[in-house]
């Protein structure tokens, strides 16, 4: 072998040796971005699990969430999934005393007129039921614009808040909810309530009682819609 020929040949091996460290290189960096980035999916995951549903707070007094300046309704849907063994939902049971205590409603009433007669009627079965509990309506006098109805206070530490829906119909699901009501409920959780009331006025009058529904709109048991 002349002397150029042994050059070439070292030449040769030295560039296969340098192309087999590249792609070794190469092969290890590429396991460390799959390594993290397997790595940060599971760390979303359970993150995700851990907590469902956010709803942006306030950062202080003077700051106003986009939420709370959004004015459209949202539209909440009370169908509930007949395949779940869950309790999603709770209808009331009341005395017939109770519905020929109610004010007179005519079919033709307007929204006012009805809601204010559903709230008046779930703040009579309130009080036929918790006696002993500190029941306040705020909408008694005109609306009040707060984030809920009623309040039954049965402890300075045991609290419910409770937004009343009613409709002269006797099978309308779905109903209107603010983005403030909204996340109020998300704020309080089980302690937040809806009393959907059905056939406002009617002898047959409904009230079906929905608890927490933040998380059972998570849990696909109620469902939400924005509708423009």
């Amino acid at each position: 072998m002349s002397g150029s020929d042994s050059v070439k040949s070292s030449s040769s091996k030295k560039s296969k040796k340098e192309n087999k460290q590249q792609q070794q290189s190469k092969s290890q960096q590429n396991n460390n971005e799959n390594s993290s980035s397997d790595s940060n999916r599971n760390n979303n995951k359970s993150s995700g699990e851990q907590k469902l549903f956010t709803i942006p707070q306030e950062q202080d007094s003077n700051t106003i969430s986009p939420l709370k300046q959004q004015t459209t309704p949202i539209k909440i849907l009370g169908e509930f999934p007949t395949h779940t063994t869950e309790t999603v939902h709770e209808e009331l049971q009341f005395s017939k005393d109770l519905i020929q205590l109610a004010p007179k409603l005519v079919e033709k009433s307007s929204i006012q007129e009805t809601g204010k007669w559903g709230e008046e009627f779930v703040l009579n079965y309130l009080k036929s039921n918790y006696p002993n509990s500190e029941i306040k309506w705020f909408n008694e006098n005109g609306e009040s614009g707060n984030f809920y109805d009623i309040e039954l206070k049965h402890s300075s530490d045991d609290i419910e808040y409770i937004e009343v829906k009613t409709t002269l119909t006797d099978d309308k699901s779905f109903f209107e909810v603010s983005w403030r009501e909204l996340q109020f409920a998300a704020e309080k959780e089980s302690k937040f309530q809806i009393y959907r009331v059905y056939g406002a006025g009617k002898n047959s009058v409904r009230v079906v009682k929905v608890i927490n529904p933040i998380v059972l709109s998570v849990k696909g048991k109620l469902q939400l819609m924005i509708a423009l």
